[in-house]
Order: C-alpha cells, then structure tokens, then sequence
C-alpha cells in the first residue's frame, strides 16, 4: 500500500512540474492546445512560417494571449521576438513572464513583464502591482531605434530572486548582452505567461512575431567566467573582454589584472556601463609595440559569484607602418561588366586588425584625396594573406577566378582610380600613408592591345612599391587578374632569400702569395641551406664541380684554387661560378658570378 501512496505522489508532483514549465513553438499550427492559450484568440495566428504573428486590425488597441505557467522563483523565460517596425510610446510589446491572473491587462492584475519598445527604443523589466508599473531594470535607450527588429531575450531569476534581463539582437541566443540586474521579492508566485500587444495605427498591423518560448527551471551557474580576448587600443589602454557579466567590485580591482614583460598591473579597470562583461583598463607604462604579451586575470567574479583562476590570453599592440599592408593587384581599367579592385597583402607573419585602415587617392594638386574608411568592424587579415577592396564583390566573382570568396572588404563608394594613370594609397588609422601606387597604363605588357579588365600585378612584395619593373600584366591563363591569391606574375625566385658574392674580380693561382684563390662568400636569413657550386668556362663548359650538397651556415664561405676537375691548370679567361642554393621544404634560389682566371709572367 504505502508503494502505491509513493507512486501516486511522484506522479502527481511530476505532473505539477510539467505544467509549471512549458516550450512553445507552435510547429502544430495551433493555439488551442499544448498548450492552450486563452485571450484574444482571433487577435493572433500561426503563419505559415510556424510562428505566432498578430492579428489584429483595430486602431488604438491592446490585446493578448496568456497560458497557464505556475513557475514564479529559481525561473528561467527565454522566448525569440520580431516587430518589424521602430516602437513608440502607442506600439510596444509586454511579455508576462509571471501573472497572478490571465488577463493581462486588468488593473487587479500583479506580476513581471518584459516591455519591449516604448518611447525610450529600448528592452526593460517592469512590475505589476495592479494598476501600477514600475520600471525595475532600466534597458539601454535606443536598442530599437530601427524599422526592423529582431532578438531572442532570456531571463533569469535565481534562488536568491535576483532577476537578469539578457537580450541577442541577432536572435540566435548566442550572444546574449546584460541589460541590467535587479533583485525583488514582491512576488514569488504566478498563475499565467502571457503576451501583451499595444498599437495604434494600420502601420502596425500584423507585425508582430513570436517564437520559441521556454519556460523552465534555471540551473544556477557554478562555472567560473573565461577569457574572451584582449584588445590593445592604445600603446597603454586595454579591453578585456569575458564571455559573462562580471560583477563590478571584483571586475574593477586592479590587483586582478597582470600584464608580463614588466608592464604590471593597470592603474585603473573599470567596467563597461553597458557591456557588463568588458573591461576597460589602463596602464601607466606602454605596451612594447609588436610583442606578443600576456595577461593574467584573477579572482574577477561573475554574477554568480564564480571566480576566474589564472586564466591568460595573449595580445599584441601593433600600428601598421610601411611595408605591412602593400599594395599587391590594382585593376583600375574594368570591362563595362566589371567594377574597380584593389588588392592587399599583410607583408608581415602578425595577424592585422584592418579596421579604420583607409584607402585614397590623390586630386590634381597632389593632396591626399577621396579618403574611404575599409571598414570600422574589426576585419583580421592573416600573416601573407590577401584581401580585396572594391565596390561590388559579385560583380569581381562573376569575371575573374576567385580562390577565397570571403576574402573582400566592400567599400560603396570607392576612391577613383583613372584609367590612364592615377595614385592608389594605403593609410593607417592614425592617417599615415603606409603604401602608395602612382600607376600608369604603359605599365601594361606592350603587346597588350586591349587593356580592359587586364589587371596590374605586383612582382615582389618586398621590392619598391613605386617601380615600374615590379609591376606586370596579368597573365592571360588567369584570366587577367588573380584577386584574393597569389600573382600570376609573382616573381618566380621567391623562395629563397639570400646573397653569393665572390672575391676578388681576378685570381692568379700562381702560388706567389697574391690572389692565389677565389672565395665565395654566402649570406642567409637562417641556417640550413645546402648549396651546390659549379665553375663553367665561357662557352658552358663544366670546369670544376666546386661543391655538391654542402651544408650552409647563415654566413660562410668557399675556396676555390683556380684549378680544373683534376687540379689541373686551366686557361686564362672568363669564368662563370654558378651557385644553387635549396632547403629541405624545396624552395631553391641560382646564383650567378663571374670571375677572371689569370697569370703573370
């Protein structure tokens, strides 16, 4: 007997629970059941989309739908919104999160809703007490100041009634942003969720959606918050960022925060007023330009009160200068079907940020001209990476091959780049010009007879930007330009950078003491090249095999007696000392030297 008691009590508590919570996603195409709503039914519709959209078309009129929802404490509401029009104080939306009674808009009526609107554009959290509301969390003014408005909003009530009002703009629940934190016990009780929809005129009709409403027990947070990212904005201010509202008391102790390389800890942190998970700090040393440094965070709490522990993330303070962002293709000259293009290269191994990075170019008096911001987002352009600049990408896509569709910034209205000749600058986002390009179309390959859509390539990121001998036709295999990857006329040599120089101009291997032997000098970037030198006479005969597979140092050097294969003598005259130098990864650079093989008498 006391078996069937306990079987019946789990039952009965079980249902209990699944009534004090519900999802809503009307993928059923119906409002009658599971769950059943009550209200203005006719005042609302499932569309074919499965979402439930409003329905009414009175002027000046407030309506609404409500179900039963009895979870009230330890709660969590969450719940997808769109109103396709910029709110007012006579258009705004009202979601009872709790409702002591179904009618939602009867002055005997207590509880908490979400307004979504009003006078103030924005997303706050009020409470009912009959005919009085008050506003309890004080959203950000203007979040809604658009004709279209999409979001997903959570709110949490934790065992210790403290409410958090989060809210996504881009309606996905990804990236929820605090809007504010209050706590109040005036109700720990409900008997409704409920949708409150006030309007005014026709241009508000029907342009109300709902979607995938949860309400359900909330799990109290336990995990500690975690690094984002830190992001130098100046040479001694940094942005620290966590995936969390952080609380303010711990958040803006200095003492948390620590930057290696003897930068310490800043001398002041405040946090965002709005974005409750950033930090701001600032120190009273700089930051070293162009080093990888990195900060170590403690004991900053969440609004749970977790703890972060020796957690670190690296950044870099970098300010772009000449030769880090070169100018690497240019089609100034486009097919009536095309559009202008500008390519760019980070000539650097760090990651670059290219936002408020500019390009212009120059008017008739020779100023700095038509300058155009790519982008005021954060763009990161990888380590030898390319990205193109131009008005209207698809039109790029559709005439040339593209190997990274994402790799264009659109800039709408770009500077104009003459199809004769012009000037193409790039300037940092403190203004200063880090690469320009004074072109001309007699650049182009002479036996090109139609320069339409025929792109200009660059040669050698590392050779001056300004010279006509770096610059080259497209190749017509390409279709004429390469926007995105690498040049169809990108130097072939490129792998290798190094120097073989050899000493002196004329050996005598005569054994008296003077120039008896040549020497062959080499310079590398890094150790582990092999080379291999070879002495031909003047008509391409092979003279001396000099080295085969000698293993090279940065620098170093080798002789040569001025003898033949066999130590023998050879003829007085022209040589050519032809060294091939290799790495293991299989990049490869030639060298050519010249030397004159003498006697005296």
């Amino acid at each position: 007997m006391k078996k069937v008691i306990l079987l019946i009590y789990i039952i009965c508590f079980a249902n209990l629970f699944t009534k004090a919570q519900f999802t809503e996603s009307f993928t059923d195409g119906d409002i009658t059941t599971s769950p059943a709503w009550s209200g203005g039914l006719t005042d609302f519709t499932v569309n074919p989309a499965f979402q439930l959209q409003s329905n009414n078309s009175i002027v000046n009129s407030t309506y609404y739908l409500s179900t039963a929802s009895t979870l009230a404490t330890t709660a969590q509401w969450e719940f997808y919104h769109q109103i396709s029009f910029n709110p007012s104080s006579a258009n705004y939306t009202d979601v009872f999160l709790t409702a002591s009674a179904s009618d939602l808009t009867a002055t005997t009526t207590n509880g908490y809703f979400v307004r979504i609107g009003n006078t103030a554009d924005e997303i706050a959290l009020y409470r009912k007490d009959g005919a009085v509301v008050t506003k309890i969390i004080d959203g950000v003014d203007g979040t809604l100041n658009t004709s279209n408005n999409i979001m997903k909003i959570k709110v949490v009530r934790n065992a210790a009634n403290q409410f958090t009002l989060n809210r996504d703009l881009t309606g996905t629940g990804n990236s929820y942003f605090t809007e504010g934190v209050v706590t109040d016990v005036t109700y720990t009780t409900s008997a409704f969720f409920g949708i409150l929809i006030k309007q005014s005129t026709a241009s508000f009709f029907q342009r109300h959606f709902f979607d995938d409403i949860t309400v359900q027990v909330f799990v109290p947070d336990v995990t500690a918050p975690a690094l984002i990212s830190a992001t130098a904005l100046t040479s001694s201010t940094l942005d620290v960022l966590f995936n969390e509202a952080v609380d303010i008391a711990t958040s803006q102790a200095m003492a948390n925060y620590v930057v290696n390389n003897s930068v310490g800890s800043p001398l002041t942190a405040i946090r965002d007023a709005t974005n409750l998970a950033l930090v701001h700090l600032t120190f009273a040393s700089n930051f070293p330009l162009r080093t990888n440094l990195q900060l170590t965070v403690n004991g900053v709490r969440d609004l749970s009160a977790n703890a972060i522990s020796n957690a670190t993330t690296t950044f870099t303070f970098f300010v772009v200068q000449q030769k880090d962002i070169v100018l690497n293709e240019i089609l100034f000259n486009p097919t009536p079907t095309s559009t202008d293009y500008v390519e760019l290269y980070n000539n650097t191994n760090f990651t670059i940020d290219l936002k408020n990075i500019k390009i212009a170019n120059r008017n008739t008096a020779g100023q700095v001209s038509s300058i155009k911001t790519l982008t005021t987002n954060s763009y990161f352009l990888a380590p030898q990476r390319f990205v193109v600049i131009t008005e209207d990408s698809a039109l790029v896509k559709a005439n040339y091959i593209v190997q990274n569709l994402n790799a264009f910034i659109i800039v709408p209205t770009m500077p104009s780049f003459n199809d004769d000749k012009s000037s193409v600058l790039i300037l940092n986002a403190q203004g200063v010009v880090v690469d320009e390009l004074k072109y001309d179309e007699k650049w182009h390959f002479s036996l090109i007879t139609n320069r339409e859509g025929v792109a200009l390539e660059r040669i050698d990121y590392n050779a001056p930007t300004q010279s006509q001998e770096n610059w080259h036709s497209a190749s017509t295999s390409v279709g004429y330009g390469t926007p995105t990857y690498k040049n169809s006329q990108y130097k072939i040599n490129d792998q290798l950078q190094g120097e073989i120089t050899t000493t002196p101009e004329i050996v005598s291997p005569d054994n008296d003491g003077m120039d008896d032997f040549a020497t062959v000098n080499y310079s590398f970037p890094q150790p582990g090249y092999v080379a291999n030198i070879t002495i031909f006479d003047a008509a391409g005969r092979v003279v001396r095999n000099l080295q085969r597979n000698a293993l090279c140092g940065i620098r170093g050097s080798f002789r040569w007696d001025g003898l033949g294969e066999k130590n023998q003598q050879i003829a007085t005259g022209i040589y050519i000392i032809y060294t091939e130098v290799f790495n293991l990864d299989g990049k490869k650079k030639r060298f050519k030297n010249t030397m004159v093989v003498a006697r005296r008498k």
